[in-house]
């Protein structure tokens, strides 16, 4: 399977990008901590772009993604590096809720329809907190729709950790295609 990301908003025409998702036979857990052999072993999808506060600017921190898959899920590790940990804001738990009014967050976009139009969105902050949703034709969010998904998250000095574990076996997203935008 491969991925096409695309470092910036939906909608935007701006040459995507490819990035390797690697199949694994073995077990993942959902801990937060990108600790078991495949982790390290798959390549990360390379440098990221800010989209708030400067869409499309470079990343103010480090952060590493990397994607697994299965026969029936999707996984998402994110290694967040901070150089000032302590200030790491987290307040909200709710799902759906408003996170970028308040705390640090990561949202994932995917585009599996290949438009840079439709898509789904996941989020979620130091707490967990569960954000997600549908992208429509005209780029607005719609956070009525509710995955089954999971996340957890462990603080290390410098960085987070946050393993997300999302199932593709949901018929609103067809990730089994060989390619989705991210």
């Amino acid at each position: 399977m491969a991925i096409r990301y695309r470092p910036q908003e939906i909608g935007q025409a701006k040459p995507a990008k490819s990035a390797v998702v690697t199949f694994i036979s073995s077990k993942v857990d959902i801990d937060g901590v990108l600790d078991e052999p495949v982790w390290s072993a798959s390549p990360p999808i390379g440098e990221l772009t800010q989209r708030d506060p400067q869409p499309g600017g470079t990343a103010s921190e480090r952060t590493e993604v990397t994607l697994l898959h299965d026969a029936d899920t999707l996984y998402i590790g994110v290694m967040s590096y901070d150089s000032e940990p302590q200030r790491i804001v987290g307040t909200l738990m709710a799902r759906d809720a408003a996170l970028a009014n308040n705390d640090d967050w990561i949202e994932i976009l995917l585009d599996p329809y290949h438009d840079r139009r439709n898509g789904f969105y996941f989020a979620t902050n130091p707490n967990g907190a569960l954000v997600d949703g549908l992208i429509t034709a005209n780029g607005s969010p719609d956070n009525t729709w509710d995955a089954i998904w999971k996340c957890a998250h462990s603080a290390q000095r410098s960085w987070l950790e946050r393993g997300v574990r999302h199932s593709v076996q949901e018929p609103e997203l067809p990730c089994r295609t060989d390619q989705v935008g991210i």
